[in-house]
């Protein structure tokens, strides 16, 4: 009976893994740049749900991206952030 509660627990939780991490709307632009650096992604909350947002070079490093050369053009991931509605937190190209 002790295993099983400890199972139903687990088993309960594990959804709920990602809102255990903070959400760019409680960061701010600076610091969801610099947690999308070192982690390579981050989360944001999207109709009550914390998704995680992992498309792009990080902006400090977006000048060795060659999208020119393929034709292609660079566009930006954006984060909502506490100071900032449009924080672009990495560059990418399309």
């Amino acid at each position: 009976m002790k295993y099983t509660s400890l199972i139903l627990s687990m088993v309960f939780l594990l959804p709920n893994i990602a809102t255990a991490q903070e959400l760019t709307q409680q960061m701010t632009c600076e610091q969801a740049v610099a947690e999308f650096e070192k982690n390579g992604v981050v989360y944001e909350e999207r109709s009550g749900q914390a998704l995680p947002i992992r498309k792009g070079t990080p902006i400090q490093q977006a000048n060795l991206l060659k999208c020119e050369t393929t034709g292609n053009e660079v566009l930006e991931t954006m984060v909502v952030t506490k100071d900032n509605p449009q924080c672009a937190i990495a560059r990418y190209c399309d």
